[in-house]
Order: structure tokens, then C-alpha cells, then sequence
């Protein structure tokens, strides 16, 4: 994604651009609310502070409840193989984990705004 910024004299020049820039930006963020809508119901004990990005300044690091439901849910309910987990991320049960394997762990999950892929088909459900 790339985020452009209009001067005044772009704006006036061509305000279909700036309209069309504003209406990205509502769609993104339809599908950022939607998605973190989504995040309360599937793994209900994470705390929307280890969800943040380590720039945030409200951002916490998981404790190992928060690793360990992530984990679950990655096995349990989307069915997850604990051999590939563990290929992937580096991570074993238990163990503590590395900022970025965090990262990797919530997006496998679905947790992970800034590394989510939405199909074409939920885009247009939540756009309605």
C-alpha cells in the first residue's frame, strides 16, 4: 500500500484524485474495524495492547497466557500442525517468544492487522 499526500495545488488540480484517496482511506478503515471486531471473538483473553505494534507506545508485550491461547487457537481451532508451527515461527509450547515470532504467530492466527489478507469476497460483506 502506498499512502500518498496531496499539496493544495494537486487538490485543485485534480479533485477526483483526492476524492478517490479519501474513499480508500474509508474502505481501509471499515476493514481495519472489522477485522479487529473479529480479533474479541476469536481469542477472547488477548488484550488489544499485545496486539499493537512494538512502535506504539501503548503496546505490552504477550504474557505466556496470551502466547499460549494464540497457540491454541492456531492448533485447535484452525487446525494447525504443531510441526509446522514450529518450522515456521521457530516456536516450541512453553517457551518464551521473540518480538517478530509474535508478529508471525498473530498473523497466522488472523490476529495481525498490518500483516491481514482479506478475499475479495469478505471485502465486499464488510463494505456493504
Amino acid at each position: 500500500m502506498t499512502i500518498a499526500f496531496l499539496t493544495l495545488d494537486e487538490y485543485e488540480a485534480d479533485p477526483q484524485r483526492y476524492n478517490q484517496a479519501l474513499d480508500r482511506n474509508d474502505e481501509l478503515k471499515k476493514l481495519a474495524d472489522a477485522h479487529v471486531g473479529g480479533m474479541v471473538f476469536k481469542c477472547s483473553g488477548i488484550d488489544s495492547e499485545c496486539l499493537l505494534l512494538a512502535t506504539d507506545s501503548r503496546y505490552k508485550a504477550p504474557t505466556a497466557a496470551h502466547i499460549a491461547e494464540v497457540y491454541d487457537y492456531l492448533v485447535k481451532e484452525l487446525g494447525a500442525d504443531i510441526a509446522d508451527i514450529e518450522a515456521l515461527t521457530g516456536y516450541k509450547a512453553g517457551e518464551p517468544v521473540t518480538y517478530p515470532t509474535w508478529r508471525l504467530m498473530l498473523s497466522m492466527a488472523g490476529l495481525s492487522i498490518d500483516l491481514m489478507h482479506i478475499s475479495k469476497e469478505i471485502r465486499r460483506k464488510i463494505l456493504r
